[in-house]
C-alpha cells in the first residue's frame, strides 16, 4: 500500500507544470536560457544569477579565445625532453625527465586545440562575457536563433 501511494504522488508531480515549460532557448551545460523575454543565466544552484531583458540586449557574439595557458604547458614539456636529451648524464634522470614531458607536452598540444568557446552579450550600459562550456555549433545555434527573435521584435528603424 505504501508503494501505491508514492507512485501516485509521482505521477501527480510528473503531471503539474514545471519552470522549464517556459523556456524558449537555452544552453544546457552553460546554464544560459531564454525564458520569455529574459535572458537568464543560472548558478550551481539553478537560480539566476543573470537577468537580461531581450529589450535591453544590443548584439549578441560568440568569439573563440585561445588559451595562452597551454602554451606554457607545452614549453615545460618540450623544456624537460631537452634537459633530458642533451644535459642530463644519469640515465633513470633522463627516463624520468621524458616520462614526465611526454603527458605534460601532451596536455599543452591537447589545450591549444580547444579554444575557449566565449559568449558576449553587448546591453545598453555594459557587455557581458559568459564562458561557454556548450560545443561551438550549439553556442551558435543559440546565438543564431537569439538573434533572429531580436531581429523579429523590433522595428526596422530600431536597430
Amino acid at each position: 500500500m505504501h508503494r501505491t501511494s508514492l507512485k501516485a504522488q509521482i505521477t501527480m508531480a510528473d503531471d503539474s507544470p514545471t519552470p522549464t515549460d517556459a523556456i524558449d532557448l537555452e544552453l544546457a551545460k552553460t546554464k544560459l536560457r531564454l525564458s520569455g523575454r529574459e535572458l537568464q543565466r543560472l548558478n550551481s544552484n539553478d537560480r539566476p544569477v543573470l537577468k537580461i531583458g531581450l529589450d535591453d540586449v544590443k548584439s549578441v557574439d560568440l568569439i573563440r579565445r585561445f588559451d595562452r595557458g597551454s602554451l606554457l604547458f607545452l614549453a615545460v614539456g618540450v623544456g624537460l625532453a631537452v634537459i633530458g636529451k642533451y644535459v642530463s648524464e644519469n640515465s633513470s634522470l633522463t627516463v624520468i625527465l621524458y616520462v614526465i614531458a611526454l603527458p605534460v607536452t601532451a596536455m599543452g598540444f591537447f589545450a591549444m586545440q580547444w579554444p575557449a568557446v566565449i559568449l558576449v552579450i553587448q546591453t545598453r550600459e555594459d557587455a557581458v562575457r559568459v564562458q561557454c562550456s556548450d560545443p561551438w555549433d550549439e553556442a551558435e545555434c543559440f546565438v543564431a536563433s537569439l538573434r533572429n527573435i531580436m531581429a523579429k521584435d523590433r522595428p526596422a528603424g530600431n536597430q
